[in-house]
């Protein structure tokens, strides 16, 4: 089944803290160059800021987090997911769908039996 809509995706990423603030604008810009590259649009991006880790990834305990929603085609997400592994910025990844606004759970929903 080939994807022929785009679709909103939610990419939250993780910088390792051995860049500095400074270094910070200039590896986002080329992640944001990456989802262009990949054909999507970015909608939004939100900066997070230094936060501590759950647990240390390749010996870091901090990280910037920072959240972009794009649009684009599935194959394309896909594709974009393969580049950022092997990106040396970005310490961990993920892509996911964002929800339509009636598709969210409710508390109520979420509530074990």
């Amino acid at each position: 089944m080939a994807d022929s809509a785009a679709r909103t995706y939610d990419l939250l990423y993780i910088v390792p803290n051995k860049y500095s603030e400074n270094e910070l604008p200039k590896i986002m810009k080329t992640i944001n160059d990456l989802v262009v590259k990949y054909n999507g649009t970015v909608l939004s991006e939100v900066n997070y800021g230094k936060r501590r880790l759950a647990y240390p990834v390749k010996h870091n305990h901090y990280g910037y987090y920072i959240l972009i929603r794009t649009e684009m085609l599935g194959a394309d997400a896909h594709a974009l997911n393969q580049i950022l592994r092997v990106q040396d910025e970005v310490l961990r990844h993920l892509i996911t769908a964002t929800m339509k606004k009636g598709d969210v759970p409710q508390e109520a929903d979420l509530k074990q039996v």
